[in-house]
């Protein structure tokens, strides 16, 4: 049974993410945007991210026909929800959901 209150569209474009915080610190996680909502959306990441942390998120790849309304920020300031490791092909990322607190 589905638990989700907003419908989720796929989409596979590269993103960046910034821990936020006062000193900015920490090497930026690259990551792909897998599917999004007007709540959050679910990337793998290369990095691992505890959840609660807060993140800044850039779009770097393209998005095409999304919009706002399904969904869709180029930028957004979101809190990691829960993080695990899986298997991507070569390398290990982590599945990761992210709520939305800001987004434009």
């Amino acid at each position: 049974m589905e638990k989700r209150s907003n419908r989720r569209r796929l989409i596979n474009t590269s993103i960046v993410c910034n821990r936020f915080n006062s000193l900015n610190l920490g090497e930026p996680i690259d990551g792909k945007l897998k599917n999004c909502s007007s709540a959050g959306f679910y990337a793998e990441l290369k990095l691992p991210v505890k959840a609660g942390t807060i993140l800044v998120v850039r779009v770097t790849g393209r998005w095409g026909r999304y919009s706002i309304d399904e969904g869709f920020r180029s930028h957004a300031l979101a809190e990691v929800r829960w993080s695990k490791p899986i298997s991507a092909k070569v390398d290990v990322c982590y599945a990761t959901g992210l709520k939305y607190l800001m987004a434009y």
